[in-house]
This record gives structure tokens, sequence and C-alpha cells, in this order.
């Protein structure tokens, strides 16, 4: 689904991402895991094109999707990101903030559009709340729109960027039951998260990463009960 080869990025003369490599079978739960300022961020940010790259290859079904001939927004459709900030429209209601997408991005017919909305508002349990403004949904509520309008560009591939750091605590079981639940009906998943219960739970692959660099990847059981470097070790110890 996802190889990414020899991947190099730089802010500047920051050496972001120092030469990245990763393999995302379909249908993998991919977890992301280290320090702040490993470049765990940028790594998604560079799969949905939202940051250029320097060096390297980002293959998506076998499509380099860094050529100068890719279409970028053709490939942010296959490429659904939700983000730590909910970045809905505050003047258009949920339903509204879910078929914008569908309706100028794809030409979907608007009726076709809501049909999917509502459908779609119902998956991540807002069925009632097609006509609320953002302002009108709590944090949780509105991260699980952000979710289905990511979802409604029927997405190959799903990126989650701390997707529930920004909620307050009891509102953060919501946003992750409907990403379990995805995960459960085999959407390919990569997730940024210091969430470790979520880890163990839903992913079948875990990747360290520290200072631009994959350190550790491998399952969850290997990766937190038994790391193999003394870096991955050192942060598991502090944190589990």
């Amino acid at each position: 689904m996802i190889e990414i080869v020899n991947l190099h990025k730089y802010f500047g003369q920051t050496h972001v991402l120092k030469g990245v490599n990763l393999q995302v079978n379909k249908g993998d739960v991919v977890v992301v895991v280290g320090p702040s300022g490993s470049g765990k961020s940028t790594l998604l940010r560079c799969i949905n094109r939202l940051e250029e790259v320097q060096e390297g290859e980002i293959r998506i079904g076998g499509e380099n999707i860094l050529s100068k001939t890719a279409d970028v927004y053709r490939i942010r459709c296959e490429v659904g990101m939700v983000f730590q900030q909910f970045n809905l429209f505050p003047h258009m209601n949920a339903l509204h903030n879910v078929t914008l997408g569908p309706t100028v991005t794809k030409k979907m017919p608007r009726r076709d559009a809501e049909a999917l909305a509502t459908e779609l508002l119902r998956k991540v349990g807002l069925s009632g709340r097609e006509h609320s403004f953002p302002s009108e949904l709590s944090g949780g509520q509105q991260q699980r729109v952000a979710i289905a309008r990511a979802l409604a560009m029927e997405p190959a591939v799903m990126l989650f960027d701390e997707a529930t750091s920004a909620l307050d605590p009891e509102l953060v079981g919501e946003v992750l039951s409907v990403m379990k639940q995805l995960a459960l009906e085999g959407m390919t998943m990569i997730v940024v998260t210091h969430l470790m219960g979520f880890a163990r739970e839903v992913a079948n692959h875990v990747v360290f990463m520290d200072d631009g660099l994959i350190v550790e990847d491998g399952t969850p059981k290997g990766i937190f009960e038994n790391p193999k470097t003394d870096r991955a070790a050192a942060f598991f110890s502090k944190i589990l």
C-alpha cells in the first residue's frame, strides 16, 4: 500500500527526516511513537503532500507521489488526514463540512453527497447532529466530524496526527472508539499518538522514531516488551 524509501526533509538548514524507510501493507494499523521533535508529524504531512520533500520516494499503490507528474489533489483524496486541531469550517454545519469535499473535489451530486455524509455521521455516532455548527459541538464531536469529513473522500489510507491530544481526557475515548472501528473494518491507518494503550490494543505495527530516523519497528509486543535499542528502551521505560 505505502512504501517510503530514503526520505529526507529539511526545514531550512534543519534536517528533520534523515533517510526514513517504511513499508505499510493494506489493512495495517501502524502507530508511530517517539519523543517530541522526532519527525513523526512531518512524516505524515509528507505522505499527504502537505510538505515538500528534498530526497527520497513515497509510493502509494506503486505510484511515486513525489514525482513532478503526480496529481496532488487526487493523492489527497486517496490519503485522508485527521489533524490535532479539528480544522472544521465554523460557518458550516456538520453535514456541510462533510459534503464539501465530495461535491467540490469529486463533483459528486449534492443529494448523493448528503446521503453519504449522513451515513458517515451516523457511523461516527453523530446521528441527529447533522445541522449543528462546530461551536455547538464538544471537542470530541468536532473531531468525529473531522473523521467523517476525511472518510467522505473514500480514501485508501487514513493518517491521524495526534487526533486526541487537543481533547479533554473524558472525550478521548469517543474518538478512539471510532478509530478502533475503522481498524476492525480493515482501513489502512498510520497513527501518530502518545497513547500506548491504543497502540497495544489496535496496532499490528509500531514504529519508534527519534531524531528524524526510524530507530525500531515491529509488533507492539516486541517493541514495548523487548526493545532492541537502548534509546527505545529508555523512552518506553519512562512512559509505560
